[in-house]
């Protein structure tokens, strides 16, 4: 393995943790020798395979690890036991922390934090506010805006169909408006008359994660149950 960076003598301490400011060493990617990278605590959390890289003022430490062609600019947290890779790309003031796994074509920006057990795949944008917790998993070409603390509009693009999220809190499902019970009560009923119950578990697992970042885990559906 031929290392593509080297360390610097800029030190940023995070938490107790000592982060040292990357240097290239050779041309990789987009980056040229001498660009100078953001702050890592260790080797191990930016391979030196691949052109995944970190900018500005990004902080990437604990167990976080970042390969593939994953770009990490602006002041983006990434730590935990989070893993980035592939094309995923990260900017502003996001944060990924816990065993959040980021992959595929993914974009994440604006002040979006991802945590806990999360998985963030294929051509998926999450971005504003926006909150991603627990065992979320987020998928396809879906598009997430808003968030859990402001209780600004959520908007979710799945593969076949799309629902919003308003700041009064009712789902829309096409052009139909339902409050969070009535979803709840009738969400057979909806996804047969938009998309069929192919995509019912799509349906539910995004609903879900609106019910986690409105507050409104009363009206969360067991997918099990509703297999």
């Amino acid at each position: 393995m031929i290392k593509k960076y080297e360390f610097t003598e800029e030190i940023k301490v995070i938490c107790g943790r000592k982060l040292h400011r990357i240097r290239a060493i050779r041309n990789f990617g987009n980056v040229k020798a001498d660009d100078l990278g953001g702050f890592i605590e260790k080797e191990e959390n930016l391979s030196h395979e691949g052109n995944c890289w970190v900018r500005d003022d990004v902080t990437v430490y604990d167990n976080a690890r970042i390969f593939g062609r994953a770009v990490i600019r602006g002041n983006a947290e990434i730590c935990g036991n989070a893993v980035i890779f592939g094309d995923a790309e990260i900017c502003g003031n996001a944060e990924i922390c816990g065993n959040a796994l980021i992959r595929g074509n993914a974009e994440i920006y604006g002040n979006a934090v991802i945590c806990g057990n999360a998985v963030i795949r294929g051509n998926a944008v999450i971005f504003g506010d926006a909150v991603i917790c627990g065992n979320a998993v987020i998928r396809g070409n879906a598009v997430i805006r808003g968030g859990k603390w402001d209780k600004s509009p959520l908007y979710i693009q799945g593969t076949k169909w799309a629902f919003y999220v308003s700041s009064e809190n009712t789902v829309t499902t096409g052009c139909q408006i339902h409050t969070f019970e009535e979803w709840q009560k009738n969400y057979k009923q909806i996804a047969e008359e938009h998309d069929g119950l192919e995509v019912l578990k799509e349906y539910l697992r995004y609903f879900n994660l609106a019910c986690e970042m409105y507050g409104k885990e009363e009206y969360k559906i067991d997918l099990k149950e509703a297999a």
